[in-house]
This record gives C-alpha cells, sequence and structure tokens, in this order.
C-alpha cells in the first residue's frame, strides 16, 4: 500500500486545502497528522529525582505535515510505501527521517531502499566514554582528555575549538549537549556539524561509530 506525504506551511494552509477534513475532534481518518523527526532527543544522568535531563530536544523537519491514502492530493511530495517506508516518488532528501506516529503497521524510517533489498539499519546510539575512547584511538585527542571528558565532561581542545566554529547561537547548546549527555545519536544535526568541522566525511563517521560500538 502507498502512502502520500503531504506538507504545507502551517495548518492554516492545510484547511485552506482540506475543510472537509478537519473538525471539533481534530482531522480525520482520512488524513494522518505527523512529524518528521530528523533526531531524537538526548537526554543526560538524572537531576537526583529520577528523572532524566533534557540535554537536546527532538528535531524535526519544519512545516505541517499530512498523511493520505489518496494520491494527488494538494501538497504532496512524496509517495512512500507503507510496509516498508521505501520513497518510491518525490522528494528522496526525505530519506533518513522518522515519521511519527504512523499508520498500524506501517515503517516509520523513510529510505531509498530498492525493491527486494534490505534497508540499511540505524547505526546504534554510543556511549560518552565509547566516543570519547574512539576518538582518542584515532588521534583525535590525547587519552588523558579522553578520560577527563568521559569522566568530568571537560571538552578536549579540538572539540572546542570546533565548537567555537559554530554559528553563536549553537554554541551553548552544543557544550551542553557534549559536556552532559550520555549517549549520542548518529544521526543528531550535531555530529555532522561537528564532523566537518573536523575534517571527518560520512563514510568515516560511520567508521568511526561502528568501531566506538565495540569497545
Amino acid at each position: 500500500m502507498i502512502d502520500h506525504l503531504l506538507r504545507f506551511d502551517d495548518e492554516a494552509a492545510a484547511l485552506a486545502a482540506f475543510p472537509d477534513l478537519h473538525g471539533e475532534d481534530g482531522w480525520s481518518g482520512e488524513v494522518l497528522r505527523v512529524g518528521l523527526v530528523t533526531a531524537d532527543a538526548v537526554f543526560g544522568e538524572d537531576d537526583g529525582d529520577g528523572a532524566p535531563i533534557l540535554v537536546s530536544p527532538a528535531q524535526t523537519k519544519p512545516g505541517f505535515w499530512l498523511l493520505a491514502a489518496t494520491a494527488g492530493l494538494p501538497g504532496e511530495v512524496a509517495a512512500i510505501e507503507r510496509a516498508s517506508g521505501r520513497i518510491v516518488a518525490g522528494d528522496t532528501a526525505l530519506a533518513g527521517v522518522r515519521l511519527d506516529p504512523v499508520w498500524a503497521g506501517a515503517e516509520p524510517l523513510l529510505s531509498l531502499a530498492a525493491p527486494g533489498t534490505e534497508p540499511q539499519p540505524a547505526l546504534a546510539a554510543i556511549s560518552d566514554r565509547q566516543f570519547a575512547q574512539q576518538l582518542a584511538v584515532l588521534g583525535a585527542i590525547s587519552e588523558a582528555e579522553a578520560l577527563a571528558w568521559a569522566a568530568r565532561g571537560e571538552l578536549p581542545a579540538a572539540i572546542e575549538a570546533a565548537v567555537d566554529a559554530l554559528p553563536e547561537e549553537q554554541r551553548f547548546g552544543a557544550r551542553m549537549l557534549l559536556a552532559s549527555a550520555t549517549t549520542y545519536e548518529r544521526g543528531h544535526p550535531l555530529v555532522a556539524a561537528l564532523a566537518d568541522l573536523l575534517g571527518y566525511d560520512a563514510g568515516a563517521v560511520d567508521d568511526l561509530w561502528r568501531a566506538a560500538v565495540l569497545l
């Protein structure tokens, strides 16, 4: 079965396109309002009350998104195979994002996998210790810096320099995440930004992640 992803600038634009599909109880069962998650939220150690600290909220693509089972509707940007999450037509740049929520039985992660092939599994999250240790193994930071980072959240000089090169409005959030997060997601936007500043391409970051998982 093929679903159709629709994008609008905001809910008002969607309501203007489909006035009959929204009522007092929200959107009708013919469409499903969804978010497009590009990176999951990152949590640090709990605050002493048993509640984990939110270090970085989930990242989503801008816009107001709907899923519909009918083709040719206004706002359509992609056609998606429900069972596999494969983008069969439309915006292939959406590969890698996660739909939340989804229809029952649907695959939430969008991909470009060809028919008959297995989609590549997402790389597992790694701990702060694994991340620091693998960077030390690669020589990007010293062993002493890796220990200080994992034990006390003290950022290595190379990481500090990369954070300083980020846009000013992103630096505080980046330092908070890097100093206190206990896990790192490969798909988090900060990973790509820092990798570029540190001279790692996407393949090198994937290799780093795979090696770190084994530590």
